[in-house]
């Protein structure tokens, strides 16, 4: 509709390259409490129109940018508000190949200490 939108982080303002809308909170509380055990969110893309949800544990990946859920606003006779935080991590691929050649390492190092390859070494 015509209400505005904030991104914030820091001192430093961010355009998305995507838009979104809020299309439905939903709110669960803790049984004869008022204690959030989960919300989520369902929001619309607004370049291909596709909707999805996003809850505590499950973040929307688009573009290389994560939406977290994080936070909301429920104000009496106002719509609700949602607080999403955003993550944009570029350097992930190269964290991933650091822990794989880190496990392969270990893996060799492992194989090269054990009883088996000692023994095969002094056969040969």
């Amino acid at each position: 509709g015509n209400r505005n939108m904030q991104i914030i982080f820091s001192n430093e303002r961010f355009i998305l390259p995507f838009s979104l809308s809020l299309e439905k909170f939903t709110k669960k509380d803790y049984p004869g409490t008022e204690t959030p055990y989960s919300y989520e969110s369902l929001v619309r893309l607004e370049t291909d129109k596709s909707e999805h949800l996003i809850s505590m544990n499950e973040p929307l990946k688009n573009q290389g940018f994560t939406l977290y859920q994080s936070s909301y606003i429920l104000n009496p006779g106002q719509p609700p508000t949602t607080i999403l935080s955003i993550n944009r991590d570029p350097g992930r691929p190269i964290k991933y190949l650091g822990s794989i050649i880190l496990s392969l390492g270990i893996i060799i190092f492992t194989i090269m200490r054990s009883r088996i390859y000692r023994n095969r070494k002094e056969v040969v």
